[in-house]
């Protein structure tokens, strides 16, 4: 019996599915960070509008182009990149 084969199409649909993936665990984490950071600040975060988020954002992903895959010193000692600020509401 020959083995299963994918095919590319199923290949493709895996990536994608892992791409997805990882931009929610990416925006989740820093989505967490953002709300420490305010709250940290003073602000007020009602319950409400923490039930409004969603991970699902992915307009601040450049999924085409090139990329630079150097580490800062920051996260390869296990921290985070630093939260830059909106300017523009495209960035939500």
């Amino acid at each position: 019996m020959a083995p299963f084969l994918r095919s590319p199409q199923e290949e493709e649909l895996g990536a994608l599915g892992l791409l997805l993936n990882i931009v929610v665990h990416w925006n989740a984490i820093y989505m967490q960070e953002v709300i420490t950071q305010l709250k940290a600040e003073g602000w007020v975060i009602e319950d409400a509008d923490l039930a409004r988020l969603s991970p699902l954002i992915w307009r601040h992903i450049n999924f085409l182009g090139r990329y630079n895959f150097a580490v800062p010193e920051v996260v390869a000692a296990g921290g985070l990149r630093p939260l830059s600020s909106s300017s523009s509401e495209w960035d939500f």
